[in-house]
């Protein structure tokens, strides 16, 4: 599997992710580095250090999400991006989502099965419009999340998508 842009979509999350928080509105509780103490109950969140939460980000997600067969930077990254924040599974069906609505009615649609397969990959990785697939994949992850009606935290998930 190709990492290459791993470092870069690592970047991407921490920078939306920011640092220690324990809001008591945020379902997730106590997290660091965008890992939450729902999620890792076992981890001391307040000493998690940033190695740490790239060990995690990268066996719990980069790797579990397949992200490093998706070739184009940008959308490995925001992918994985919504991995964190939304994920694994969903991103992947937020892409073959993308995918499908901007192939309408044709026989080589993507199963909407949340798994990062050869198939996903190389429909993905062959797509000549990259940029069209970049926003019909945000406007997939914008429906997720208006579907959530959490008001609270919309702007915060819409300006992540922009970021």
């Amino acid at each position: 599997m190709d990492d290459r842009n791993f470092a870069d979509a690592l970047d991407l999350v921490l920078r939306h992710e920011g640092g220690y928080v324990n809001s008591p509105k945020d379902p997730g509780g106590e997290t660091n580095f965008g890992i939450s103490k729902k999620s890792y109950p076992y981890l001391d969140i307040k000493k998690l250090t940033k190695a740490d939460a790239s060990r995690i980000y990268k066996s719990d997600y980069w790797d579990r999400g397949r992200y490093g067969m998706i070739e184009n930077r940008e959308i490995a990254c925001r992918a994985f991006d919504l991995g964190v924040n939304c994920g694994v599974s969903n991103s992947i069906k937020f892409l073959q989502r993308a995918y499908n609505w901007l192939h309408p009615n044709t026989l080589f649609g993507l199963a909407e099965d949340g798994i990062m397969g050869v198939k996903t990959a190389n429909a993905l990785n062959s797509y000549r419009y990259p940029k069209a697939l970049m926003s019909a994949l945000k406007r997939k992850a914008q429906d997720y999340y208006y579907s959530l009606n959490r008001p609270d935290y919309l702007a915060g998930w819409l300006n992540r998508l922009e970021g």
